[in-house]
């Protein structure tokens, strides 16, 4: 019985970045104790071979190394899905895996999908519109959260960190 082989993940279409735009800002949830901190960006990453050419002349790839640091007091999550970037495009920049096999098979760290307990550091990916966007703004929105067996509960708020411009 043969066994299945990994697939290598798909060529980029040139080369990671060596080089990063050192960021350092950090916003803390003051309800759930979450510190989050932007420690680096990677601007015009490259893209895996077989990209439509229009994507890649419409969107950037930007990567946001960040530190998360669950708060201690409650056991909520800090989530990939709760972050965007904004750049002034009608609509937000979520995080997308286009490059994330890429960037593990060259020992980039990435963050989870969630952390809730130790902190980790790692990267995460945004498919960027408009591709060369001279501001970008870092949005983390903390959902309604409830606290388990009380009536507690905490509104959605968004926490932002200016990157570029």
């Amino acid at each position: 019985m043969a066994t299945a082989q990994p697939v290598a993940p798909a060529p980029l279409t040139g080369a990671l970045p060596t080089e990063f735009i050192a960021v350092e800002r950090a916003v803390k949830d003051p309800v759930l104790g979450h510190d989050i901190t932007v420690t680096r960006l990677a601007r015009n990453l490259p893209w895996p071979q077989g990209t439509s050419p229009a994507q890649m002349a419409a969107f950037e790839l930007v990567g946001v190394e960040m530190r998360w640091t669950p708060g201690t007091t409650y056991t909520a999550a800090i989530r990939t899905v709760d972050f965007a970037l904004f750049t002034g495009s009608p609509f937000p920049n979520r995080p997308d895996p286009i490059i994330n096999a890429q960037l593990a098979a060259a020992l980039w760290s990435l963050l989870p999908a969630e952390v809730s307990a130790a902190p980790a550091t790692g990267w995460i990916v945004v498919k960027v519109d408009p591709k060369a966007a001279t501001a970008i703004r870092l949005d983390y929105t903390r959902p309604i959260t409830a606290v388990t067996g009380t009536s507690t509960r905490f509104p959605k708020e968004t926490f932002s960190i200016q990157l570029v411009g």
